[in-house]
């Protein structure tokens, strides 16, 4: 019998060893260190900006850059090697009559803002001299709530949100996403999306959801832990889950060359006296899923990333001692 014991036990330890292995091998991966490879000075003297700065596909800089009013839509553009700047403005009159909803920069270079009017979300395409050149009214439901959006080359406009307290019952929370045509007019909604927004907490934390849209018109949408690939027209194609640690929020969704950087966000915790956001930035092949890495910035770059390239990496900006902003490259190793 004591042999019998003896094996038992022996054998229990063996298990329970297996078994935190196998937790330890699941653990959540640790990031690769992004350290700095080049820096470019631009001629630009600090000013004041909101929002995610955005890049095109030749890695200029866009800024919503409303001066004293968050709710002017001013968007300043910065060459990509930071020696030349054109704002893009709403005419004066229409700026008086619309709030700040966001703006979007396709890979190409064609830049749209979104803004609130009582007319409802209305879409501003600008030309390169910066004048707008057309505007559209999205058939955005009023007890819908826009925090990100992203357009395709052919005027495509994908919207994702949350319906906000206007919206009745048990529906308020839930998130919304659809797709407009260039008309404006929906073309598709995306009823198959999970999760919720807690109403009471959307100013204190962070909200998981992006979208951008690739070559060919097809859609990628950022929920927590998965991006929904879809066709052009909204068929969905596929799913690709990922995990992301404990307590942030997948707030931002990039493309470059069958590369997707999902930007995974936390705030400190409080009474740490930490008030710097944690950024970590996994990167999938965009076809497949495939985790390509999982980065994070050293303390040298900070947190501030406006662009990412799968030929030059993240690209980071910051102030000088002499008042000017300087980027900063950091490729992928």
């Amino acid at each position: 019998m004591r042999y019998k014991l003896e094996t038992l036990a022996f054998l229990w330890i063996s298990l329970l060893a297996s078994a935190m292995g196998q937790q330890q091998s699941k653990a959540e991966p640790l990031p690769r260190a992004l350290a700095l490879s080049s820096t470019t000075l631009t001629q630009v003297p600090v000013f004041g900006w909101s929002d995610d700065v955005q890049c095109d596909g030749s890695g200029n800089l866009y800024f919503h850059a409303p001066g004293l009013t968050y709710n002017r839509s001013d968007i300043f553009e910065l060459s990509a090697d930071g020696g030349r700047g054109k704002t893009f403005s709403l005419p004066d009159e229409m700026a008086q009559k619309t709030a700040f909803v966001g703006f979007s920069v396709s890979s190409g270079g064609s830049l749209r803002v979104l803004a609130e009017s009582r007319k409802g979300v209305l879409a501003f395409t600008f030309g390169r001299d910066g004048r707008v050149t057309s505007e559209t009214s999205l058939e955005i439901p009023e007890d819908v709530t826009v925090n990100a959006f992203a357009d395709s080359e052919s005027g495509s406009v994908v919207v994702v949100g949350y319906f906000n307290k206007r919206a009745k019952g048990a529906i308020q929370g839930k998130p919304y996403a659809a797709l407009f045509a260039p008309s404006g007019k929906v073309q598709t909604v995306f009823s198959e999306l999970k999760g919720k927004v807690e109403l009471r907490d959307v100013h204190d934390k962070l909200m998981d959801g992006a979208a951008a849209v690739g070559e060919g018109g097809t859609i990628y949408l950022l929920r927590s832990g998965e991006v929904i690939v879809l066709s052009a027209s909204g068929t969905i194609q596929r799913h690709m889950r990922f995990s992301q640690p404990v307590g942030s929020a997948a707030t931002q969704l990039r493309l470059s060359e069958g590369l997707l950087s999902v930007t995974l966000s936390t705030l400190p915790k409080p009474g740490s006296g930490n008030k710097m956001l944690k950024r970590q930035y996994l990167v999938l092949n965009s076809f497949t899923g495939d985790e390509y890495g999982l980065y994070e910035p050293s303390e040298e770059l900070g947190n501030m990333d406006v662009c990412f390239s799968r030929q030059n990496g993240f690209t980071f900006i910051r102030t000088t001692e002499t008042g000017v902003l300087k980027l900063m490259q950091a490729t992928m190793k």
